[in-house]
């Protein structure tokens, strides 16, 4: 859980740990101090996600065609039009 709220608070204005802890606390009424990580994720793990949250910014400042991020993403046009979609509702 570390390694996801480090990588949450690279792109938001708030620290997500402590929102977390004060979450936790909330449900479970215990600390999370001396709770570690079972194993920590891979760069390989978020790179997925980098390159759709690229080509996602290039269609929105209309760099690349809906196409060719398809073509990116290695997905079909109608599953890159489905993604859109999901962008937008």
């Amino acid at each position: 859980y570390k390694t996801v709220l480090y990588r949450i608070g690279e792109n938001v204005d708030f620290n997500p740990f402590e929102k977390f802890n004060k979450l936790w606390y909330k449900e479970r009424r215990e600390s999370l101090s001396g709770h570690s990580e079972p194993g920590r994720l891979s760069e390989s793990a978020f790179r997925e996600d980098r390159l759709a949250r690229l080509t996602r910014d290039a269609i929105e400042k209309e760099l690349i065609t809906v196409s060719r991020a398809a073509d990116i993403l290695g997905i079909s046009l109608d599953e890159m039009r489905g993604r859109i979609k999901q962008w937008i509702a």
